[in-house]
């Protein structure tokens, strides 16, 4: 790797660069960022003519990455050897362009090129030499009490410091429904409505903008081509025209008075003479028109030599992931890059409509269309989900935020696996570890990728329906062992194999005697790709149950998943946060009916309607239906009032995490609805409101009274903690649970 040394650039030099997208924006880059006051504070920077930091880039091939021009969110295939990715300076960069050039030109039509833009650089830009009917001193076209100045000396004088000019510097949001009926003189499209000879038009446009005393921004930088074309820039226009503006002002004026002192204060600029004699009044006015020209030439310079502002750029060349460290030591402050990034930008753009791979991502994990359930496994939900359940609800990706690390994660793990021909399906070796890790990723080229995306996306994504529709995870993106989505994943992404309900209990089997066995608790990378190739084995019949001499450690792992672990009996050993989701999940599973009173009709919980927040409907003890939202949260069965009786002993016995009280066995999902309703009732009242079907279904083998009974000498503040009646309570319920689950594995086992 070679680092050269500082250059300095001018502005113009690297627009040009980008024009000839010489200097293109790799795609690993994050989308344009800056919200309107950074990009005003930089412009009235750049106005006072004070630095704006250096820029970093790296010298590359054109194909190395996927890249986009600056300010557009559009992947162009560039057809140089060779080209130049900028590392660090986007957000200026793109400031600057939005500000002096024109990216609404970028395409044969404004709305192309808007649809195509950034949001925060949709954008127009003008200098108010009057705002708020205020004068600027700013280059000089009014004096501060208002009168015509015309003066020369401050036409070339930047200002000194940004707030002298940052109320003059107008932004101005171009959008689309502005361009119906007469849109203003700054909005692309009053060009198009203005008529169809170009030279009209501009004059048509600076007028409308001298009349505000405006001078458009967005030409500047290409005002040396506009010339050579024969034509004069807009912000020359409409400085010509203010101009002459001023100077009609001072003309009328000596009409009445050939003494008018503004007047002869303009014209002396080039005479100073001309204040101590007098003169006809034509030589006056001759003299008002020189003035004038002067001012504008002045003007027109001082703005267009801010093309030459220097940048210092340093520019790296050699081998990629040195860039991609150095991007990282630029970027500390930010976020981080990630593989996917990188793998982003790798993947060949004008795949699929020119949409990036983040884009299709997006998409085929995040869209409202439904996941499509094989119809023999319809059952598993109910039925108003079958064909409506949109994949967000599934996958927690949307098109507006970022994909959650997980699902990005095993996205990239699935994309090595299938990208490097590692497809259980079509592999009968073993996968090793390194097909899952950053060097192998990265090694990805990109037909691979664009090759293995979509299986890789509905393998993943028929992954985390499993975990939502069989397993109850209301949320498979937020798995504590998301590397379990591979095996599954690899079974799945098998059509044959995705609609045969003996599979299914197979992968059900496998998901809770490796959870609540042990399996995963360490090593978790070589257990997940071993089991990749093992899994797939089993559910294509192609070897006997290879999980069947784990069953007797469900629920029975020492110091993970054991009744000691449960029961605190070596209080350093907390139960882990896996082990204490799954007992959650598991009885959310068996869709348990929520905590409602006795006398209310049953409602039936399912993680599918929790994530959607589905609106369910009860009747009450008095006959009332009642409505509300399957929103679910974690519960203490044995709620901390029971034993405390004070809200603030409460909430400190929730911190409590040595208290049994606090222990997963003595926590259950219910509706925040049902938890309202039972909430304020004493322990007496809420232990006689519960049903003992409710209790039982959510694995709970005593009744309230039982409960009651046994809790009745606790005291969890004591000095010598009293938590026997608890720990009765939930070693009893761990027994149940423990039972029920073997249960389900006799009859998973039974049946496929």
């Amino acid at each position: 790797m070679t680092v050269k040394p500082y250059d300095i650039r001018t502005f113009a030099d690297v627009l040009s660069d980008l024009r000839k997208e010489q200097l293109v924006v790799p795609n690993f880059q994050r989308d344009f960022e800056w919200e309107r006051a950074k990009q005003h504070r930089l412009a009235a920077s750049v106005l006072c003519g004070l630095p704006i930091g250096g820029m970093v880039m790296f010298s590359g091939g054109g194909k190395d990455f996927a890249h986009r021009r600056l300010c557009s969110t559009n992947p162009v295939e560039s057809e140089r050897e060779e080209v130049t990715y900028l590392l660090d300076g986007q957000q200026r960069l793109a400031t600057l362009r939005s500000l002096f050039d024109d990216p609404f030109a970028d395409r044969p039509t404004w709305e192309e090129a808007w649809d195509f833009l950034h949001a925060p650089l949709q954008t127009r830009w003008y200098l108010s030499l009057l705002a708020d009917r205020r004068p600027c001193p700013c280059f000089g076209s009014r004096d501060e009490a208002g009168e015509p100045a015309l003066n020369h000396s401050e036409a070339i004088r930047l200002p000194l410091e940004p707030a002298d000019i940052l109320d003059r510097i107008v932004p101005n949001r171009v959008t689309k429904r502005a361009a119906q009926g007469t849109p203003p003189w700054w909005h692309p499209a009053f060009a198009v409505q203005s008529g169809v000879d170009p030279v009209r038009v501009r004059r048509k446009i600076a007028k409308q903008a001298a009349r505000e005393e405006a001078i458009p921004l967005w030409e500047i930088a290409g005002a040396a081509r506009l010339k050579e074309n024969g034509r004069t820039p807009l912000h020359e226009l409409a400085i010509r025209e203010i101009a002459l503006d001023l100077e009609k002002e001072l003309r009328s004026r000596l009409q009445d008075d050939s003494e008018d002192t503004p007047a002869v204060t303009v014209a002396a600029q080039a005479e100073p003479a001309l204040r101590d004699e007098l003169r006809p009044l034509d030589e006056i006015q001759r003299l008002l028109m020189n003035a004038s020209s002067t001012w504008t030439s002045k003007v027109v310079q001082s703005l267009e030599n801010l093309m030459h502002l220097q940048i210092p750029t340093i520019t790296v060349e050699g081998e990629l992931r040195r860039a991609v460290t150095i991007f990282e030591n630029i970027n500390e402050g930010g976020t981080p890059l990630t593989v996917f990034d990188l793998v982003n930008a790798k993947a060949v753009p004008g795949f699929e409509q020119d949409q990036s791979l983040r884009s299709r991502v997006r998409r085929e994990l995040g869209d409202t269309r439904p996941p499509g359930l094989p119809s023999g496994l319809t059952i598993m939900l109910p039925s108003q989900y079958i064909d409506a359940l949109p994949r967000s609800l599934v996958t927690g990706v949307s098109s507006n935020s970022r994909t959650p690390a997980h699902i990005r994660n095993q996205y990239l793990n699935l994309l090595s696996i299938y990208g490097h021909s590692q497809d259980p399906r079509s592999c009968d070796s073993e996968l090793r570890v390194e097909y899952i890790k950053k060097d192998r990723q990265l090694a990805l080229t990109a037909p691979q990728i664009n090759g293995s995306t979509e299986l890789a996306c509905t393998s993943l994504l028929r992954a985390c329906l499993f975990l939502q529709t069989r397993v109850g995870k209301v949320k498979p993106e937020a798995c504590s062992y998301a590397l379990m989505l591979l095996p599954l994943a690899g079974v799945l992404g098998n059509d044959e194999l995705f609609g045969r309900s003996a599979v299914w209990r197979r992968l059900e089997y496998w998901y809770w005697v490796s959870l609540l066995g042990g399996r995963y608790r360490e090593r978790q990378n070589e257990v997940a790709v071993r089991d990749v190739r093992n899994v797939y084995d089993w559910c294509a019949d192609k070897v006997e149950n290879p999980f069947e001499r784990y069953t007797g450690r469900v629920l029975g792992e020492g110091r993970y998943s054991d009744k000691d672990t449960f029961l605190l009996v070596d209080d350093t050993q907390q139960v882990p946060q896996a082990v204490a989701e799954g007992l959650l999940d598991f009885t959310l599973a068996g869709r348990p009916r929520d905590f409602l009173p006795t006398g209310w009709s049953p409602v039936t919980l399912n993680a599918a309607g929790a994530r959607a927040m589905e609106r369910v409907k009860t009747t009450d003890g008095n006959g009332e239906e009642q409505e509300y939202r399957m929103e679910l949260a974690a519960h203490h069965i044995v709620p901390l009032a029971s034993v405390t009786r004070i809200d603030d002993l409460s909430v400190r016995l929730r911190s409590k995490r040595e208290s049994l009280y606090n222990s997963p066995l003595n926590k259950t999902r219910i509706s925040k609805f049902a938890n309202e309703k039972l909430g304020g009732r004493s322990p007496g009242e809420y232990f006689g409101q519960l049903p003992l079907g409710t209790l039982r279904r959510h694995h709970v083998g005593l009744g309230g009274p039982d409960i009651m009974q046994a809790i009745c000498d606790d005291d969890p503040f004591a000095a010598s903690m009293k938590e026997e009646g608890i720990r009765e309570v939930l070693s009893s319920r761990f027994d149940t649970v423990r039972n029920d689950i073997e249960g389900r594995l006799d009859k998973l086992s039974e049946t496929w």
